[in-house]
C-alpha cells in the first residue's frame, strides 16, 4: 500500500502497532516494514483523547485522515475505528459498526440472507452447545462440512471436516480463536470475489476474479506463505451470472452499510447460481492481493485507488 501513495501529493507519517500492543511512530523505509526492521529508532506513541490525536516525543500529531492497514482482531472487527471516531479523526473505509458486524460470519450472513441474498446452510454453534445436538444437526447438513470462528480472518482456525469423527475437534480448535462457530455445508462452485468502490450513492464494481488454490480449500498459507493460488482475471463464468452478482452486491452494500472500499467473495455454481460466502472490509494492497488486481482490469491501478479512497469523503 505505500508503494502505490503518491508522496509529491501526500505527506505520510506512518504508526505502527507491535504484536505485543505497542504503538510506535516510525520514519521507516517501506522496505523496513517488509523486512520486519521498523522498530528501530521509533517513538512511542500516546493517545491524547483531550486534544483528539496522538501525542509523540510532547507533540501532538493529529492526521487529516488515516489509512488503515491492519487485519484481524483490532482492524478489521471495528475497534481501531472507534477509537478513531473518538479522537475525531477521519479515516477511509467502513465505521467501527459496519466493520464490526462484517468480521463477524454468522451475523453477516444473516443480513445478507434478509436481504435476499443466497447463503450456505449452517449451523451456529457455542461453548455451551450440545454435542449430541451438533451432531444430529451435521447429519442433516451433510458431509463434508466447513467449521470456521465465527470472528477471525484469512481462513485462520478454519478446518474441512470429512466425517463425523472429526467434527467436535475441528469445533474445538476453531474455538481456540473464538467461541462462536459456524458450520456449514460445503459448496461446490467456482471462488470468485468482486471488489467494489462505494462513495455515497456512487457505486464502483471491479473486475470479477476467480481463484484457483492447490488444497481442499484457501487455506492462510495459500493467501500469505507461498501457496500455489491461480488468479484468473476475468472470471470464466457466464454474462449473465456477472450481471446477477452486480445487483447482489448493490443488496449487500445497502444491508451492511459498507462505505469506503471492501471485498466479496462468492461461490458460483455450475449451473450459474451463486452462494455469498463472505466480505473483507479492509482488503489487502499486496502484489498478491485481488482487490487492486481486480481494479487493474478496470483501468484503475493503485495508486489511482487510493487517491480515489483518500480524497473523497465517505
Amino acid at each position: 500500500m505505500l508503494y502505490a501513495l503518491d508522496y509529491e501529493k501526500y505527506e505520510v507519517s506512518k504508526i505502527g502497532i507491535t504484536k505485543e500492543g505497542k504503538w510506535l511512530f516510525t520514519n521507516c523505509s517501506t522496505d523496513d516494514i517488509l523486512r520486519d526492521s521498523w522498530q528501530k529508532n521509533a517513538s512511542d506513541v500516546l493517545i491524547d483523547f483531550n486534544n483528539g490525536g496522538f501525542l509523540v516525543d510532547g507533540k501532538l500529531y493529529k492526521p487529516n485522515k488515516a489509512l488503515i492497514a491492519m487485519h484481524g482482531e483490532y482492524g478489521e472487527d471495528g475497534r481501531v475505528q472507534g477509537l478513531l471516531d473518538m479522537l475525531g479523526i477521519d479515516y477511509i473505509g467502513c465505521d467501527s459498526f459496519a466493520s464490526s458486524l462484517a468480521m463477524d460470519k454468522h451475523l453477516t450472513k444473516l443480513v445478507a440472507k434478509s436481504a435476499g441474498v443466497p447463503v450456505a446452510r449452517g449451523l451456529l454453534v457455542n461453548k455451551s452447545s450440545s454435542k449430541t445436538k451438533i451432531l444430529e444437526k451435521a447429519k442433516e447438513l451433510g458431509y463434508p462440512l466447513f467449521v470456521k470462528p465465527c470472528r477471525a480472518g484469512s481462513s485462520v482456525g478454519v478446518s474441512r471436516v470429512k466425517h463425523e469423527s472429526e467434527l467436535i475437534k475441528a469445533i474445538e480448535i476453531a474455538q481456540n480463536y473464538c467461541p462462536r462457530v459456524l458450520v456449514e455445508e460445503e459448496i461446490i462452485g467456482t471462488e470468485t470475489e468482486i471488489g467494489v468502490l462505494v462513495d455515497g450513492e456512487s457505486i464502483t464494481v471491479s473486475e470479477i476474479g476467480q481463484l484457483k488454490h492447490g488444497g481442499e480449500f484457501y487455506t492462510y498459507f495459500e493467501k500469505y506463505e507461498g501457496g500455489k493460488t491461480e488468479y484468473i482475471i476475468p472470471a470464466k463464468i457466464a454474462e449473465k451470472t456477472k450481471k446477477e452478482l452486480g445487483e447482489c452486491l448493490k443488496n449487500l452494500i445497502f444491508a451492511l452499510d459498507i462505505k469506503g472500499y471492501a471485498r466479496f467473495d462468492f461461490f458460483v455454481k455450475n449451473d450459474g447460481s451463486f452462494v455469498f460466502n463472505e466480505v473483507n472490509t479492509l482488503p489487502g494492497f499486496t502484489e498478491s492481493s485481488m482487490l487492486p488486481m481486480l481494479f487493474k482490469h478496470r483501468g484503475i491501478d493503485k495508486t489511482q485507488l487510493l487517491d480515489r479512497l483518500i480524497l473523497h469523503k465517505f
